[in-house]
């Protein structure tokens, strides 16, 4: 049946329909009649409380609402899209967004600024047990808690998901962003955020992905950037300029399982005031650590672990690296670029370049083993111990934890083998044969078939070789070359290129290419 409208009954219709804060097709809500005035706190709750999709009528000009905490009630689901002009601030007095179980926001081009909590966690927004959050292009800056956790997002146990957006300049405990559920950050930037204790930028306990982002500028006690004791990837992100006073960049609890895949940690540092205390100044990780293709370069520690410190006190720590580069990292102590205290290590197809420390520059290792396969250290500095630094202690000089396994590793500097502390009946040194080092301070027990002792490696210098990280690539006539059978494990090197490449695999983390064909990237 075809209905008709006189024309009055028909504009009234459309002036319904239309009226700024009135619902209109697909439940969207527009607020604001097109002045900055109209676009007011309560018509924002008006047309939060309505739910569905809203966008503002504001004007041309950039607009700051002032807003008390705006509540997403469980079953809702809302969508707010600033249109990059508008700011809702808390007023440094409220909380702006809570999601109640069940309920899912979304956050559209729209900056949170100023949010405050008090004595209670969430500065900027509170999500709930089984509620949703997505920030889009958008940003949450300047907001804080009275020391409760999350500056910027509590989460407990819901899911949150920036995309392309920044999280800045928030201050709580444990981390701008803390979430005990799954969090997921894309193409997004955490950054000069403080914590009073726990990670600077974000503290968690599940399932955290970040992902082409930047965590950089954040500070804290423990973790300057995260405080894990979930699971956490890392990929294709730069880790940059944290601070904390132990964990410089990561601090993993022994729950914690952190992978990190083609990220770059850069300039992390730990500063403790007692050197012993001072440790890990790009990752303290007390449960599993997996890294790959990934280059830590100029992180420092005051004590231990200028990059890496694996297993303080924990037998649960277990430690994987796999191509990947570690340059100019710095520990006042021992370990410049990794100091293994428990659980084992493992080093694959990597390079240790330019690492320094009071004893062992590239590696420092107590009760391990250590494990090196094709591994180059070149131009590291052990000080008074060596480049690989075996400490050795009375109480566990039965124990075979305490020892470096070495093969097909390239040692280019001198003072590259050393034992800390007293020598117990247990070889602390193992060669797997196929080594070379270019002095004599290996000698003891680079015996093996094919172990060189006191010949120049010949390498080139540090540069971009293919495959992502920097390496050094052994220069024509290098004894390196062809120098050994291959390891039946290890089927490329360090960038992804095929060993062998000659009649045999070369020693150390590059294959020097027979053929023109570039290396992966």
């Amino acid at each position: 049946m075809r209905m008709h409208f006189a024309p009055a009954t028909m504009l009234t219709l459309l002036i319904c329909l239309f009226m700024p804060g009135r619902g209109i097709a697909q439940g969207a809500t527009i607020v604001g009649d097109g002045s900055p005035a109209s676009c007011t706190a309560a018509a924002l709750a008006a047309a939060v409380a309505a739910g569905g999709e809203i966008t503002f009528a504001c004007g041309a000009a950039p607009v700051t609402v002032v807003t008390s905490q705006l509540t997403i009630a469980g079953g809702q689901s809302v969508v707010i899209d600033g249109g990059d002009l508008v700011t809702l601030s808390g007023g440094n007095a409220n909380r702006l967004f809570r999601v109640q179980p069940g309920a899912m926001l979304t956050l559209r081009r729209l900056i949170l600024t100023d949010g405050n909590a008090g004595n209670d966690y969430g500065g900027a927004i509170y999500v709930n047990t089984g509620g949703a959050l997505n920030v889009e292009q958008g940003a949450i800056r300047n907001s804080r808690t009275n020391g409760w956790a999350g500056g910027a997002i509590i989460d407990f146990q819901g899911t949150v998901t920036l995309t392309d957006s920044v999280v800045e300049n928030n201050q709580s405990s444990y981390g701008a962003l803390n979430s005990t559920g799954t969090l997921t950050l894309i193409r997004t930037t955490v950054r000069n955020n403080v914590a009073t204790s726990g990670g600077g930028a974000m503290s968690v306990g599940g399932a955290t992905l970040i992902q082409a982002s930047s965590v950089e500028g954040n500070s804290a006690p423990e973790g300057g950037a995260i405080y894990a004791s979930g699971t956490v990837t890392i990929l294709d992100s730069s880790i940059k300029a944290n601070t904390a006073n132990r964990g410089g960049a990561i601090y993993a609890t022994t729950a914690g399982d952190i992978q990190v895949v083609g990220s770059h940690f850069l300039q992390n540092t730990v500063d403790g005031t007692i050197s012993a205390e001072a440790f890990g100044g790009g990752i303290v990780s007390f449960g599993k650590l997996t890294v790959r293709g990934s280059l830590f370069e100029a992180n420092q520690a005051l004590g231990y672990g200028g990059a890496i410190l694996a297993g303080p006190g924990s037998d649960e720590a277990f430690t994987q690296v796999y191509t990947s580069t570690f340059v100019a990292n710095q520990a006042g102590e021992r370990g410049g670029a990794i100091d293994n205290r428990r659980g084992r290590l493992d080093v694959v197809n990597s390079t240790f370049g330019g690492n320094s420390a009071g004893a062992g520059g590239a590696i420092q290792n107590f009760l391990g083993p250590a494990n090196l396969y094709y591994v180059t250290l070149a131009g590291n500095n052990g000080g008074v111990g060596g480049v690989l630094d075996q400490s050795a202690y009375a109480g566990y000089v039965d124990d075979s934890r305490q020892r470096f396994n070495v093969y097909h590793t390239a040692l280019a500097q001198v003072a590259n083998c050393a034992i800390s502390g007293t020598a117990g009946p247990l070889p602390h040194f193992v060669s797997g044969g196929y080594n070379l080092a270019e002095d004599d301070s290996c000698a003891f027990f680079m015996n093996q078939p094919g172990d060189l002792n006191g010949v120049p490696a010949q390498l080139e210098g540090l540069a971009d070789n293919g495959g992502g990280a920097w390496t050094h690539l052994p220069s024509a006539g290098s004894s390196l070359i062809d120098a050994a059978p291959c390891l039946p494990d290890f089927n490329a090197d360090q960038r992804g290129v095929s060993r062998p490449q000659g009649a045999r695999c070369d020693i150390g983390a590059v294959e020097v290419q027979t053929d023109a064909t570039p290396p992966p990237t």
